[in-house]
């Protein structure tokens, strides 16, 4: 009896040009086998006989397929190769045509096609010369080329398909009859019960196999169904969403903002109270309590599993169960979104303090480390098995990632002096300056600019902020639409920072130059915001100096500015 090969986790290792992104295998006990070098590895399937496989590219761009030890199933002799569907056949491409290649990396159907589709309840979507068409696994046209758009076939044996360009959407049977007219503006995927969600004029409803509608329409959304029979929707006037079932009955209705993943069997949910999770029949198995201590937890991945925050961050599994990790923070994408164990790896990666990254599998434990050195042109992995492999680069192109969820002190800090006890220096040189004219900036509504040139300032703000005297913002943050709407908590954790800041600052200065007031007559404040923390002090010349929280929201982005400043009245 064949014991089945273990499927090995992926790690992508990213980089600047020219070295672009590499990606190695590292077995589920922390082995690094030996392996040539990979610029991509895909997700691995069944390859049928016990074994995994996985599509591969290799350093001078051409594909083929990886078993589980890293070595060429198949050599690389394609210009792409993509992941099998349940039918064991992968879309492969040589020159710019599309074939399909089975389980052991051999191509079973010839590259013929301008386009081509995944297989799905055995029949793919092809194309040569513009329109559309259906073949089965061995390449037979089962249903002529007609189509100007055509979706996968369903478990009803439906397939969407819009005839012309400029006309509606329908669906064919696996004959290539049409059975629903072209008569809907937009049409998904029929569920696992037999009901499809469509737009008619400007809302969604759901129809069933025959047409005939389960819903009229009234969503302004609905998305296809997952394989738990649920859709997601959002109403008609963009308050609320939640899912619905295959009778149209909603059975998440959440005030808050829900998931549109439901991996693992579970939604996640988040609402202005913490996070809620429900099954398919909108029950809540883990208690209608038990996400309220969570500051952020992400999407369940098809491991039943995922990050979350929790006074420290951790793995949540689908069961409750949380286990901490003692590293810093989840590492996150340029664009701030956190990866955590999606795609394939089955890895998440952490954020080391010295910088590193650090995989983690679903138990929390450590599975390999990633370094940079030698000024960005190295990276070495080492796995727990102290395995390594070292990537290395004439350019730097590797750099260390800097913390986004729980940043250092110093990372807000613009003159240093202040965060290392310094600020009355700072205030004596502010207080030697000759006094210019000068407008505070907002990273909200201005950007940042140098506070004495005026003319990049409108009106508006010569008006209320023109001030005389000098300013130096001794710390900022700036944190946008994008991160605030992921994470609600960076602005409670930064405000909290800043009034530390604050706190300290206002101390140094009371030791140089005596107690503050608190009031906010005029002069008092550099500019009105958002933030009451302000002290000043009265100066022996009449001058006053101003340390001031600057705070402001904008359109669903934040700002703290530190300032510091000297007031001619």
């Amino acid at each position: 009896m064949s014991t089945a090969s273990p499927t090995p986790h992926v790690i992508p290792i990213t980089g600047g040009r020219p070295f672009g992104e590499r990606a190695v295998l590292i077995h589920s006990d922390g082995v690094l086998p030996e392996q040539p070098d990979r610029i991509r590895i895909l997700r691995f399937d069944p390859d049928g006989v016990g074994g995994v496989i996985a599509p591969g590219q290799a350093l001078d761009q051409r594909c083929g397929y990886l078993d589980h030890t890293g070595s060429w199933l198949a050599e690389p002799a394609f210009d792409d190769s993509r992941s099998h569907s349940a039918e064991g056949l992968a879309r492969i491409r040589v020159g710019e045509r599309w074939g399909y290649a089975d389980r052991r990396g051999e191509v079973a159907i010839e590259p013929a096609y301008a386009q081509a589709a995944p297989f799905s309840h055995g029949l793919a979507a092809i194309g040569r010369e513009g329109r559309l068409g259906f073949i089965d696994v061995t390449g037979r046209m089962v249903v002529p080329e007609r189509f100007h758009r055509a979706g996968p076939f369903a478990a009803v044996g439906l397939a969407v398909v819009q005839p012309e360009k400029d006309g509606g959407c329908g669906y064919i049977d696996t004959s290539g009859e049409l059975v629903i007219e072209p008569r809907f503006e937009r049409a998904e995927a029929f569920g696992p019960d037999g009901v499809a969600p469509v737009q008619a004029g400007n809302r969604y409803g759901l129809i069933d196999r025959d047409g005939q509608w389960v819903i009229e329409p009234k969503y302004y959304w609905i998305q296809e169904f997952n394989a738990h029979g649920l859709a997601r929707f959002t109403t008609g006037d963009l308050q609320h969403t939640g899912y619905l079932n295959s009778a149209g009955e909603v059975v998440i209705a959440e005030g808050g903002t829900t998931s549109d993943t439901m991996a693992g069997g579970l939604l996640v949910c988040r609402s202005l109270f913490g996070y809620r999770f429900f099954d398919a029949t909108g029950a809540e198995p883990l208690g209608e309590a038990f996400g309220n201590d969570f500051s952020w937890v992400g999407p369940f991945s098809a491991l039943g599993v995922t990050l979350a925050l929790n006074d420290e961050w951790g793995v949540l599994h689908t069961d409750g169960r949380f286990i901490p990790v003692e590293h810093r923070e989840p590492r996150t994408h340029d664009d701030g979104w956190i990866p955590g164990f999606a795609h394939s790896s089955g890895l998440a990666p952490f954020l080391a303090e010295n910088g590193d990254t650090v995989y983690v599998d679903a138990e929390g434990r450590d599975v390999c480390r990633a370094a940079v050195g030698d000024g960005g042109r190295s990276l070495t992995l080492r796995t727990v098995s102290a395995a390594s492999k070292s990537f290395t680069v004439q350019e730097p192109v590797f750099s260390v990632s800097k913390p986004l969820l729980n940043r250092d002190s110093q990372d807000f800090f613009l003159r240093p002096e202040a965060r290392t006890g310094d600020v009355a220096a700072i205030a004596d040189e502010l207080i030697a300056q000759e006094p210019r004219e000068f407008v505070p900036y907002s990273l909200v509504f201005d950007g940042e600019r140098d506070v004495y040139d005026l003319d990049e300032v409108d009106e508006d703000d010569l008006e209320y902020k023109l001030r005389t005297g000098a300013l130096e913002v001794l710390a900022q943050s700036y944190v946008g639409e994008g991160p605030w709407g992921e994470y609600p908590f960076l602005m409670d954790e930064q405000g909290s920072d800043f009034s530390c800041f604050f706190a300290e600052a206002s101390k140094q200065l009371t030791a140089r130059f005596g107690e503050p007031t608190h009031g906010r007559e005029d002069g008092h404040v550099v500019a009105y915001s958002d933030s009451g923390l302000l002290d000043v002090w009265r100066l022996p010349d009449g001058r006053q100096l101003v340390l001031q929280i600057y705070a402001n929201t904008g359109d669903g982005d934040f700002e703290f500015q530190l300032w510091l400043a000297v007031v001619n009245l």
